[in-house]
């Protein structure tokens, strides 16, 4: 396999500090749950290799600073972000509610861009229930998940659900382009026609 010419998707994990951006980053790449809490320093990255309707492609997962003080740093990473997962901790409600502002902020906001909704910590107590998320999910038109990256509940899933997402929509798109050119092609081929005289 050669990894140069795997098709890249690049997915950013955004949320507020301690919520398990990491821990899910490491369990998903490294299936590696991290028993002491690992902060973020401005950004980490990991690649993996998925497969998708038969066909390989190359993850780039960044893994983004949730404290106010990085936010510099960390917004040159979303250029080109084709997938966002919005981590909250399901037993803190703040996190939860600190979502609204992670999702409406302009560095990242692009109709084009997949996004999801992730609860992390389900292992534990939760503070915020499955219908307040989604609500949100709702008010923000993308979908939802609770998860576990200590007990690896739903970790894959999440993020083979959103390259699904975001390759389909690709896909549409070159589906687009290619009937455009046609139809370009067609009226040029028409308009020569038109211009030729009979002998």
């Amino acid at each position: 396999m050669d990894l140069k010419k795997l098709r890249p998707i690049k997915l950013l994990l955004i949320g507020d500090a301690c919520v398990g951006k990491t821990s899910l980053l490491l369990r998903y790449c490294d299936d590696f749950f991290p028993e002491t809490h690992m902060a973020t320093i401005g950004v980490e990255f990991k690649e993996k290799i998925i497969k998708i309707n038969n066909q390989n492609y190359k993850l780039h997962i960044w893994d983004t600073a949730g404290q106010e003080r990085y936010a510099t740093l960390t917004k040159s990473f979303y250029k080109h972000a084709q997938g966002i997962i919005f981590v909250y901790d399901v037993t803190n409600k703040e996190s939860f509610l600190n979502l609204k502002n992670w999702i409406k902020n302009p560095d990242y906001k692009k109709n084009n861009i997949k996004k999801i909704i992730v609860g992390n910590k389900i292992d534990l107590k939760k503070e915020i229930s499955t219908e307040d998320l989604k609500n949100l999910s709702n008010r923000y038109s993308c979908k939802y998940f609770e998860i576990s990256a200590k007990e690896n509940i739903n970790v894959n899933i999440i993020f083979e659900n959103l390259c699904e997402e975001i390759i389909n929509d690709n896909n549409d798109n070159d589906n687009e382009e290619d009937n455009n050119s046609i139809a370009i092609s067609n009226f040029q081929e028409s308009v020569q026609n038109k211009g030729k005289k009979c002998c």
